[in-house]
């Protein structure tokens, strides 16, 4: 089971950002469809989560917790969608139905109903190297294919 002693520091989660496939839409906005790896399931923990649709906050809870852990430890990830854009970034995932995510949103009315889990980490919680790195990959990534709605 993977368990993290102290919070992921800014630097940690903009080292894991870094690394993921980016493709931009308009001029400034970045998204990533990877999956709940460690990094993020304990910026998960530490931030109070918004439910979808509604938009009620929360605290995850502990068994939400552990399931991406342990699917994680599976080799089983939950898909995770990324948004970046120049305010801060969104990070959301689906407990029920999760490994159509977020793809299925996009086909389909009814799923993009479904419930879904969000948090959104402002600019500022990032720290400085936010901005660079956040311009770094805007200047090299790809148009994002057309199958992506407008995030």
């Amino acid at each position: 089971m993977y368990y993290q002693s102290e919070p992921v520091s800014c630097e940690q989660f903009l080292d894991y950002l870094d690394k993921l496939p980016w493709c931009q839409q308009a001029e400034s906005v970045l998204v990533a469809v990877h999956h709940c790896s460690p990094e993020t399931i304990d910026v998960f923990k530490h931030h109070d989560v918004k439910v979808y649709p509604g938009g009620l906050k929360i605290k995850l809870d502990k068994s939400t917790t552990h399931m991406l852990e342990s699917k994680f430890k599976e080799g089983e990830p939950v898909p995770l969608l990324l948004v970046w854009k120049n305010e801060g970034i969104e990070l959301s995932f689906r407990t029920h139905k999760s490994n159509e995510y977020p793809y299925d949103t996009w086909d389909n009315p009814a799923a993009a109903a479904y419930e879904r889990e969000a948090i959104f980490i402002e600019a500022d919680e990032l720290g400085e190297k936010m901005l660079d790195c956040f311009k770094k990959h805007l200047t090299g990534a790809k148009a994002c294919p057309s199958r992506i709605p407008k995030l």
